[in-house]
């Protein structure tokens, strides 16, 4: 009858806050769940960018022009800080010129879009090689 009576007393506020813990352990693992999918797809999206660089990549390996135009342009950049860098250095006074804009402020760019990306591919290729051995 005691039992009865508390039970009844208490059933309203108890299912009540029962509910609530129910509905947030519901939002945060909806929370949790959209997270990690925004997560995958920006994965997804940065591995079909790279894919699409690296087809762009063989399909244009194979033709001389494209490398001699690689190499001209890469090679007017890396000459141009290798001489700032020497003169700087030494302390030559060969007053080497800047680029004229815009190509003054986009050398750190190209320098790095045709080498640092070259060595990030290579380190994340590492990465990935060293993930899919463990599994």
């Amino acid at each position: 009858m005691l039992w009865s009576l508390l039970l009844g007393l208490f059933k309203g506020p108890l299912d009540r806050i029962l509910a609530t813990v129910d509905r947030k352990i519901d939002s945060e693992t909806e929370r949790q769940r959209i997270k990690s999918e925004t997560v995958e797809k920006a994965i997804d999206a940065e591995i079909s960018a790279r894919t699409a660089s690296k087809e762009i990549r063989v399909a244009t390996a194979g033709f001389l022009e494209m490398r001699i135009i690689t190499f001209l342009i890469a090679g007017c950049f890396v000459s141009h800080l290798v001489l700032v860098t020497i003169d700087t250095n030494l302390q030559l006074g060969w007053g080497i010129a800047k680029f004229p804009a815009p190509f003054d402020e986009y050398e750190g760019t190209i320098l790095l879009s045709f080498f640092g990306l070259q060595a990030a591919s290579s380190g994340i290729g590492a990465i990935a090689a060293a993930i899919m051995k463990r599994k």
